[in-house]
């Protein structure tokens, strides 16, 4: 039997910026990843998991944010995707018009935010298995 394990890799520096956007593009990945695992678009194949790979040297994805989009869109260390909670965020043009293109995020399992430092301490890693 063949198996299929998709992955998806995410990279981000902060000369990128946006970080509201990266964020939601981080759950639309991760939401991606979990529909296909689903199979949402199977091709005859098994998918037993998924993987997420995101590494980055900006602190913003890391850190707890004190308000804003990314309050609903948690990245950080510790924070935790819930299940059959509706992601979306309404409150900012950014937001809304993101909600317009992609819909909502609604997951069917909890995944948590580990990251890990690198040895040099310059850039940050985080692995989800989906």
């Amino acid at each position: 039997m063949e198996f299929l394990v998709p992955i998806e890799l995410k990279y981000k520096t902060r000369k990128q910026s946006a970080e509201d956007v990266g964020a939601m593009d981080v759950y639309k990945d991760l939401y991606r990843l979990e529909q296909i695992k689903s199979g949402k678009y199977k091709d005859k194949k098994e998918i037993p998991f998924s993987y997420f790979f995101f590494i980055t040297d900006d602190h913003l994805y890391v850190n707890k944010p004190r308000s804003g989009l990314r309050t609903i869109f948690k990245t950080y260390d510790g924070a935790t995707i819930q299940k059959d909670y509706e992601y979306k965020y309404l409150q900012s043009k950014t937001g809304k018009d993101y909600f317009k293109k992609n819909g909502e995020f609604v997951f069917k399992s909890n995944y948590k935010f580990s990251w890990s430092k690198s040895k040099n301490n310059s850039r940050w890693f985080l692995k989800l298995k989906i």
